[in-house]
Order: C-alpha cells, then structure tokens, then sequence
C-alpha cells in the first residue's frame, strides 16, 4: 500500500508543471475570434475601395466582438480622416458607450465627445443612449501586474544591445542570447502564475514588448517549434494578434524556415519585391495561415501592394523595409539571394516601383 501510495505521489509531482503550463481551453470563442478576423478583412477591403462608411461599418462590427487589437484601433482612427456619414458615426460612438467601463457613464461620454462631433449628431446619440445595456469584458486581475512587468523587460530587451549588424551576429551574442531567454521564460512563468494574458485589453507598449521578446527568441526555430501550438492558441483565443504573431515568428527567418511566408514580399527603398509561390510554398503557408485565421498569400500580397503604393495610408499588415549592405548592394541583389534561401517555395518575384 506504502509503495502504491508513494508512486500516486511521484506521478503526480511530475504531472504538476503540465498542468500549470497548458492552452487556455476559450472554447466556442475561437469562432467568434474568427468571426473578428473575417469582420475586420472585409472593413480594410472597402477601406482599400475608398468606401470609408462602411469600411467604419465593419470595423465597429469586428469591435463588439471581442477587444479590439491595437492596430485596428489605429485605423480606425485614421478612417476618420476621411469623410463618413452621420448615420455610420452614430453606429461607431453608439456600440464604442456598450464596451466602455461602468465607471464612464452616458453624462461623462456625451461630455467628452461634445468637443468632437457636431450638436445634431450629439443630440442623436444622447437620444440613443438611454437604456443602452453595457457588454461586460472579463479581463485578468493580474493584468496590471503583467503590465508593469513585461514593459521593463521590454525596456531591458531594447537597451542590451543589438544582436545583429550588418546581416552578422555580433560580439557577446551568447551573452545576449541568454537574456532573451531569461526573459522569454519568464513570459511562460506569468502564464504558469497569472494564466492567459489577453494583449488587447492594453493600450500602451505591452504588445509591443511581447512581440519583440517573441522575435528575438523565435529564429531560434527549435524553440519556435516547441513553442508555437501554445502560442497560436493563444492568438485563435483573441489574446494575441496573428498579424502580429506571425511577423514575429518569421521576423529572423528569410529562408525555407518561414512558417507563415511574411517574407515573400518585403520593400528595398523605393522597390518592392513580391515572390511567386510554387504551389508546395502556397500549400506550405496557407495551411499554417489557416490555423490563425490570417488570409491566404497571395491575398496578403496582394494587400500589401496596395498598403505600399498608398504610403502606408493604412497598416493592415506588418512590412519589412530591408537595407542594403557591403553584401547586397542592390535590391537585385537582395532578391536573388532570398529567392536561392526559400528554395523550392518559390518560383521567381516581380518588382514594383513607386
């Protein structure tokens, strides 16, 4: 009985760490996170249409869902430097009061967008307004604790020195390397602790700060790959914006290793590079797209031309700007030497100009 009893102990003590660090179990809500995705791609479509009514439409649509990532606040933000009509703005600022904590009531918002919106718009949403039933957003008790931490660490991350020069790892690499994964490890010590972190409940640098302890650890592509189901649940969860994401995963990876192809168009300068995909590079990424609910290649690219002939008059996805060196001079250059590293996953790139 003592030797039965002593093996339930040890079973359980080693069961112990699996059963802190697991995925967050979000249930049904991976669909509505999908959903988001999806609400969200049709707003930046009619925003690339120049139909910016109902491009703000969708966008409120997508932020009823769940919190809204950073960057779709962002262009939002930037839609309403275009013209939009009154009925689109009252469905923006009438759904924007149900997601507001309790502690901002009707008076307080009626008050702060007095200074912003015309009287006659004011006096409809004021209208509207009574009887509105707020949408209450759990977010974790801990998240101001989580907060505090990780934008030192990213504060500690950007003042260790660069890894890279020129293409090249350089001197005191293993030094750096180790405080990368000191702090990357301490990041799965707050899910052990605290459990899932919803980003997009923050409004100041700590995705920011998350995603680039991400990156640093992730060309690493053992430790990417040990760790990517966690993570990637974490993003069909809607805690974690898989545009983002998958620019941090990638971020080091300019070769076959790219898990989600975000370098398959990238800019030199005035020149942008945009790699046809062999049908195994299509079938390659857009099954990995697929599982974070991001649009296939081809419509990405397609996206991103669009955003870089614009200027960056919206950020929908995160673009590489790459730098010549001693190495590559040229974008030719450039382009040739990536195309020979992604292999079999490409078949040739176009060059667009602007």
């Amino acid at each position: 009985m003592k030797l039965l009893l002593s093996l339930i102990i040890i079973v359980a003590a080693l069961q112990l760490p699996a059963q802190r660090f697991r995925n967050c179990d979000c249930g049904n809500k991976q669909d509505t996170v999908k959903q988001y995705y999806e609400t969200v791609f049709r707003a930046e479509q009619f925003a690339m249409d120049g139909n910016p009514d109902s491009a703000l439409f969708y966008f409120t649509n997508a932020r009823m869902m769940i919190p809204m990532m950073q960057n779709d606040k962002a262009n939002i933000s930037l839609l309403f430097g275009s013209p939009i009509s009154d009925n689109f703005k009252l469905h923006y600022y009438l759904n924007s009061y149900k997601i507001l904590p309790d502690s901002v009531t009707k008076d307080v918002y009626i008050k702060r967008l007095s200074n912003y919106i015309s009287p006659e718009l004011l006096a409809k949403l004021d209208a509207q307004l009574d009887g509105c039933v707020k949408i209450v957003q759990h977010n974790n008790p801990y998240d101001s604790i989580i907060s505090r931490k990780i934008v030192q660490m990213g504060y500690d991350d950007q003042h260790d020195g660069p890894i890279w020069e020129d293409g090249k790892f350089k001197n005191g690499k293993a030094q750096r390397r180790k405080l990368d994964r000191e702090r990357f490890f301490a990041i799965l010590d707050f899910y052990k602790k605290y459990g899932p972190i919803n980003f997009a409940i923050f409004n100041g640098y700590e995705p920011g700060d998350f995603e680039i302890i991400l990156a640093h650890n992730f060309y690493d592509t053992k430790l990417q790959k040990k760790y990517n189901p966690f993570f990637e649940n974490e993003v069909r969860c809607g805690n974690i914006d898989a545009r983002l994401y998958s620019s941090d995963v990638d971020n080091y990876l300019f070769d076959s290793t790219q898990v989600y192809g975000c370098h398959t168009i990238f800019s030199v300068g005035d020149t942008l590079i945009v790699y046809q995909l062999s049908e195994a590079g299509k079938q390659h990424f857009d099954v990995n797209r697929k599982r974070i609910f991001l649009q296939d290649t081809k419509t990405t690219q397609q996206k991103l031309i669009w955003q870089w002939q614009h200027d960056n008059e919206f950020i929908f996805v995160p673009m590489w700007d790459m730098g010549t060196s001693s190495d590559f001079p040229t974008a030719r250059s450039i382009a040739d030497a990536y195309m020979k590293a992604m292999g079999l996953l490409v078949t040739g790139y176009r060059f667009y100009t602007r």
